[in-house]
């Protein structure tokens, strides 16, 4: 899911994490044996490769990952689950790879499919410092914001995103999704293996 908000990242990238992510998991599924698939969502479907055991396959996901450009894009997940619903006949292993912020409900997925999500975040994004008066730019609606970020401010933005993972998480345990989080600093294959074991 590469929306705006991956175009972020103080060490790296989101979206370049995510590129990372879908390496890992398409080589490990092409050494399995297992057939690997991509697709490219934001605010509809952008890419879908069909299943292939190529490694040609994995290479050709992460230069469209790496090449897409997510500004302007916000994400639509009700989109995303419609798709991959219509779209997906036999029972899949889906990995979601995002930053998983908004409205998401992964219920009729989940009903039919085994799901993996893998939260792709920042540091900074869940705990950032007071920044002062500045000029920030939605990356998602391209919305620019100017104004003193003071210490409520923050105190509201990580209450609202604390409460958006909270929502999360609660969903996913309901609903059986797996998840683990990578952050921009780490290293996303070890973090991967770890939880995959």
């Amino acid at each position: 899911m590469l929306s705006g908000s991956t175009y972020f990242g103080t060490v790296k990238q989101k979206s370049d994490i995510i590129a990372e992510v879908a390496a890992t998991l398409g080589f490990s599924a092409i050494k399995n044996s297992d057939l690997f698939s991509h697709m490219i969502f934001a605010d509809e479907m952008y890419s879908f490769s069909k299943p292939s055991k190529k490694l040609f396959s994995v290479h050709k996901a992460v230069e469209e990952i790496v090449d897409f450009d997510p500004l302007g894009k916000e994400a639509d997940y009700s989109v995303l689950v419609e798709t991959l619903v219509n779209r997906l006949k036999k029972k899949a292993l889906l990995f979601i790879v995002s930053d998983f912020v908004g409205e998401i409900d992964l219920k009729l997925l989940a009903k039919k499919h085994d799901i993996f999500a893998v939260i792709v975040r920042d540091k900074f994004e869940e705990d950032p410092s007071e920044l002062g008066y500045l000029r920030l730019i939605d990356m998602e609606t391209r919305q620019s914001f100017e104004g003193d970020v003071d210490s409520s401010t923050l105190k509201n933005y990580k209450k609202a995103l604390h409460d958006n993972d909270e929502k999360l998480y609660k969903q996913f345990k309901k609903q059986g999704v797996r998840f683990t989080k990578v952050y921009t600093h780490e290293e996303p294959t070890l973090k991967l293996m770890k939880k995959m074991r």
